[in-house]
């Protein structure tokens, strides 16, 4: 219990001092601003690690997010009572999403090509069987993982 405890008032004690940290951010202040996009650089990078398939790409797509953050610590507004980080989260996806989408940012050949082959399966299974496929039975159609599939079905659902 008392592990507990302390993690609620870590949590606790982190959440205020992002609030200090947005309202020195709000006045101007520049060390404050990068505070924040160092401690928010967790959630920067878990959304960008879902639309790069290229190790070049994650670069670009973490820069993109990062402008996000920026984005989300000049728009936040703590008298809507939303966490930080839900809020951070909006615009790091927006931005993250149309880099992705922009033609200087693309997946590999093969994985267009496998994306192509993913939407004339699922309308093809739609029309045959009248609902949407599981995840292990379009992979078993495209002839990958599972494991694989569920690493491209975000950017296959995503970007059209």
């Amino acid at each position: 219990m008392k592990r507990k405890n302390n993690t609620m008032k870590s949590k606790y004690r982190d959440r205020k001092l992002q609030m200090e940290l947005l309202k020195q951010a709000k006045m101007g202040s520049k060390e404050a601003r990068d505070m924040l996009v160092e401690i928010n650089q967790g959630l920067v990078f878990s959304i960008a690690r879902r639309y790069a398939f290229l190790q070049d790409n994650l670069a670009d797509l973490v820069a993109e997010g990062n402008m996000g953050l920026l984005k989300a610590i000049e728009k936040y507004d703590p008298k809507k009572h939303a966490k930080f980080g839900t809020y951070a989260y909006f615009w790091v996806k927006k931005y993250i999403m149309r880099a992705a989408t922009d033609q200087s940012i693309t997946a590999p050949e093969n994985v267009q090509k496998l994306k192509a082959k993913y939407k004339n399966a699922l309308e093809k299974f739609r029309m045959e069987k009248d609902r949407y496929p599981k995840n292990s039975e379009i992979a078993s159609i495209l002839k990958v993982s599972p494991k694989t599939f569920s690493r491209y079905r975000n950017y296959f659902e995503s970007i059209k």
